[in-house]
């Protein structure tokens, strides 16, 4: 998702439908005469917004573009761009901050490097380029941090030359833009699955048990947990070979968090082969079951030893219902409503994964107590 941000009437800005509050009295006449001159635009994609904003190094959207105003007011900077260098000839816009209302390049483009000479330059010898080339690529190009980001200026008039003074004002921008990125790189990574890209096991429990989400913010009360069970993981790990296995765990992920998705929830890697979710309202068997039909009825293709190959996944499922829990176990077993959830649904799985490919719902009088399951 691409979020763009731009001025409107009441001196607010929007992030899609999203109103954001009033910024602050003392800055008010000042930014409404840049809009007036520049009426700049900032594009962004929603996970670098995350990334900048979410380790609170940028408090929030307004400030962002604040320092952004500030930036290019002071030099004059027409265009400023955050790239993501992908491979040695590629780089991905992962933010466009510009004045020009028909801006030709735009967040998520994936730009060639080469012809692009400061781009070229600042990614091959990781230091500033600067060669004015009117028309062609940016101004100038440095790198900032670690994570591959390079940062360009442009004066979209025609190429100007900055001056020492201009890189010795920009560089705390800079520097601030990459400290955001990569602290909240080294928090999303500590968060998140490596192999699939959901939420790790830590960080859902943490959502189960605060009702908060990565940035701390609070979240709907949860009110269904389900287990999922990649059913026969391990024979196609031996049968074809571990590359095989990582991108039927891929498939198994990706097709489950878009069904997650629709119904307003969470999913997150468990284990090996265990993906739990979270859902903020109550679920139904039938369309946990639908779940479950979906990825049986989405067929996992792959190339192995240079032939296309087909097979059809399945999983089992356990669930459990907040309200299907008896007040009288939570006060017995003492254990708190979400760990007892948790257990309730992990048991209903196991149940589920003796048969294979099935759903189970707990419900009170098929399942013993929390603490009997182990």
């Amino acid at each position: 998702m691409i979020h763009k941000l731009h001025p409107v009437a009441d001196n607010e800005w929007v992030i899609g439908s999203n109103r954001m509050s009033q910024w602050q009295d003392n800055i008010q006449s000042r930014v409404q005469e840049v809009l007036t001159i520049k009426n700049p635009i900032l594009d962004i994609q929603e996970e670098t917004l995350q990334f900048l904003c979410g380790s609170r190094a940028i408090n929030g959207p307004q400030e962002l573009i604040q320092i952004l105003l500030d930036v290019g007011e002071i030099l004059n900077i027409q265009r400023f761009i955050l790239y993501r260098i992908v491979n040695v000839t590629e780089a991905e816009i992962l933010l466009i901050f510009s004045s020009c209302s028909n801006e030709p390049e735009y967040v998520g483009q994936i730009v060639p490097i080469p012809g692009n000479p400061n781009l070229e330059q600042a990614t091959s010898t990781q230091t500033l380029s600067q060669v004015p080339v009117p028309g062609i690529g940016i101004d100038v190009a440095f790198p900032i941090g670690r994570n591959n980001l390079i940062v360009g200026l442009d004066n979209t008039d025609g190429a100007r030359e900055f001056s020492r003074e201009d890189m010795i004002t920009m560089k705390p921008t800079a520097l601030l833009l990459a400290t955001a990125y990569n602290a909240w790189h080294a928090i999303h990574t500590a968060w998140t699955d490596t192999l699939t890209g959901l939420l790790n096991r830590r960080s859902l429990d943490n959502m189960i048990n605060e009702w908060k989400d990565l940035f701390g913010n609070s979240i709907p009360q949860i009110q269904s947990v389900l287990f999922f069970d990649f059913d026969k993981f391990k024979r196609i790990n031996d049968g074809f070979d571990h590359a095989v296995g990582d991108a039927a765990i891929y498939h198994v992920a990706y097709t489950l968090k878009q069904s997650i998705e629709k119904l307003g929830g969470t999913i997150a890697r468990y284990g090996w082969d265990e993906f739990a979710a979270t859902l903020p309202r109550t679920a139904t068997i039938d369309e946990i079951d639908t779940i479950r039909c979906n990825l049986s009825e989405t067929p996992f293709e792959f190339i192995f030893n240079n032939k296309t190959e087909k097979l059809i996944l399945t999983t089992s499922v356990g669930f459990c219902n907040i309200h299907d829990i008896p007040n009288d176990i939570i006060i017995k077993e003492g254990i708190s409503l979400q760990q007892s959830a948790i257990k309730l649904a992990d048991a209903a799985v196991k149940e589920a994964k003796e048969k294979r490919n099935v759903t189970v719902q707990y419900l009170p009088k098929n399942f013993p107590s929390p603490t009997q399951i182990t």
